[in-house]
């Protein structure tokens, strides 16, 4: 797909036939938080944005071992598959990371998730690596 600047409001016909409740936007991603608690993302997944590990096929391997890049843009609204059988009740994106939590609200026990860019501690894992995928974070 030609990389290009939409200059009108276009419906975006490919998202779930669920109503969207929330919408968050990062620096080149968004999501959609449907009213059921389904995630779905699109745009630039570099990092992880998106929480879809584009790279974690045999075939990706071996694409770049030979030299050929395969783009980490996720073109229509996908749903986290990590997150699929999770109801996520809100969501916060940074330039190129994301935090969100599961369960109904306040009355449950609810589970911080992080993914993406992680370079000064942003996404609470004790770690120093970018998680492509959704992770709990389990200190809280």
């Amino acid at each position: 797909m030609e990389k290009s600047k939409i200059l009108e409001p276009q419906r975006i016909e490919r998202l779930p036939d669920k109503p969207i409740e929330k919408i968050f936007c990062g620096s080149t991603f968004s999501l959609f938080l449907t009213i059921n608690g389904e995630l779905y993302g699109c745009g630039f997944n570099d990092v992880g944005q998106i929480g879809e590990d584009v790279f974690n096929d045999i075939t990706a391997l071996e694409n770049a071992r030979a030299g050929q890049m395969q783009s980490s843009d996720i073109t229509i609204p996908t749903q986290v598959s990590t997150l699929q059988m999770i109801q996520i009740y809100n969501v916060a994106c940074g330039e190129a990371h994301v935090l969100a939590i599961d369960g109904a609200g306040k009355d449950q026990r609810n589970m911080l998730w992080s993914w993406g860019q992680y370079k000064k501690g942003q996404l609470g894992l004790g770690e120093v690596n970018m998680k492509m995928n959704p992770r709990p974070i389990q200190t809280l």
